[in-house]
């Protein structure tokens, strides 16, 4: 068994992103926030989509599977710091689902998953073409701490065969909460603050006899 804790893959690697509903075109994957809901009735809403390729395209890093073939034995722990909260975002974690559309990061827009093609509801708005919605919430927090959420393992399997494309986390109450929580990016200057992810995972062993060659897992 490999156990990765608290790994915080760099903006090369990581796939993290913001579509925000007054700026349906804009694109920003660049951005050093990630921020869900809206601080003000006059602002719009904003969701936070979380990409899971990079646990398999071999760009990891050294610890991390370098391919599909690898097993999880544990759910994916996320990390985000979050910076801080609207006047209603402390008493709640907006609620995340499992997208079902090849997003992009440098293409995802409110109204694109991939700078091309529409989303089925602006927004990734859509709980039969766009998302699996799971109705969970995270409750309490506060700012400048860090909060978790867990991606289950039967997940990230099913995303490895491309029935979901990693998470989005979207505003649960409507615009007069206030509930908002600014969280880093990858691309955040300060490096501690990127998002973690923490699991547990191991690999097949392939062992060779002369004209033999068989493989599985460990027995544990």
């Amino acid at each position: 068994m490999i156990t990765v804790t608290d790994y915080q893959p760099d903006d090369t690697i990581a796939i993290d992103t913001m579509i925000v509903e007054n700026a349906p075109n804009g694109n920003y994957a660049t951005d050093v926030n990630l921020i869900v809901g809206c601080y003000w009735t006059s602002d719009a809403s904003r969701s936070i989509l979380i990409g899971l390729d990079w646990l398999w395209n071999g760009n990891g890093g050294s610890n991390c599977p370098k391919n599909k073939k690898f097993k999880l034995l544990s759910d994916v722990k996320l990390s985000l710091y979050v910076l801080s909260v609207g006047s209603g975002g402390s008493a709640y974690w907006p609620h995340f689902c499992y997208v079902k559309r090849p997003w992009t990061e440098n293409g995802a827009t409110w109204n694109t998953y991939d700078g091309v093609n529409a989303w089925g509801t602006a927004g990734a708005n859509n709980d039969t073409t766009d998302v699996l919605n799971t109705g969970f919430q995270r409750y309490g927090g506060s700012a400048s701490s860090w909060w978790d959420i867990y991606i289950p393992a039967g997940v990230v399997e099913q995303s490895k065969l491309g029935v979901y494309f990693g998470i989005i986390i979207r505003d649960f109450f409507s615009l007069a909460n206030y509930a908002a929580i600014c969280a880093s990016s990858s691309y955040a200057a300060d490096v501690s603050k990127r998002p973690k992810y923490s699991f547990d995972y191991e690999v097949p062993f392939l062992i060779s006899i002369p004209h033999l060659l068989t493989s599985g897992y460990p027995k544990r």
